[in-house]
């Protein structure tokens, strides 16, 4: 296996760790114990696989060389009614994850720019070699392109994914109360925006100005 695919697949691992944990502290800090109960307040990756989501897709963008690797872990249970204030809680327990893959994004970029900051006396301060410190970097790179991707992919605003529930809260009260997609729906457009090529087309739009605005390059 080439060393960058594995370093996609940590990557991709670490970083839906990462967000399903996110989703359920928010919860917990919200009220609502569920995702704690279930055993979703973790950061075990095997507590959050989704056996499509997690496994199967990724590995099929992986045999297809496509541009992006991205996906999804099994949601993470809310119960609304114990939450504190339904729709504000909702809100930033869907923006929760998202945040939580740009925040490793920058600071995986924070440490490359360190590297490339101090150079040579980095390196040598910390005793890599410039394989090895070559290698930490690709690394590095890897973890912000993954987490970037999935940042852009959960936003879009579609169900399942967490971006049709941030817009969903921003509604007024009236319209939020009452505008429902249904999950089916949701995931069939979901397969044509990934078949037709346009979720490559939307992850790519914002991908570049993301990651250069985190890299300073």
């Amino acid at each position: 296996m080439r060393p960058d695919i594995g370093f996609q697949i940590i990557g991709f691992i670490i970083a839906i760790t990462v967000h399903e944990a996110a989703h359920a502290f928010t919860a917990y800090r919200c009220g609502d114990t569920t995702a704690k109960e279930e055993g979703r307040l973790s950061l075990n990756p095997m507590d959050h696989v989704d056996p499509f989501g997690t496994v199967i897709l990724p590995l099929i963008l992986l045999m297809s060389q496509s541009p992006v690797m991205f996906g999804w872990a099994k949601p993470v249970p809310i119960n609304p009614r114990n939450l504190h204030d339904p729709k504000t809680d909702e809100y930033w327990i869907s923006l929760a994850g998202p945040l939580s893959n740009f925040l490793l994004a920058a600071l995986f970029a924070g440490l490359v720019r360190l590297l490339f900051s101090y150079g040579d006396s980095f390196i040598a301060s910390c005793w890599l070699n410039f394989e090895t410190a070559s290698s930490a970097i690709n690394f590095l790179i890897s973890m912000i392109q993954i987490n970037i991707v999935l940042c852009i992919f959960n936003m879009i605003p579609i169900p399942p994914l967490d971006g049709y529930h941030v817009i969903r809260c921003m509604l007024p009260d009236s319209l939020y109360e009452n505008f429902e997609i249904p999950q089916a729906a949701g995931f069939l457009f979901f397969i044509i925006l990934i078949s037709s090529g346009a979720t490559d087309k939307i992850i790519n739009m914002f991908f570049g100005p993301i990651f250069y605005f985190l890299i300073g390059r």
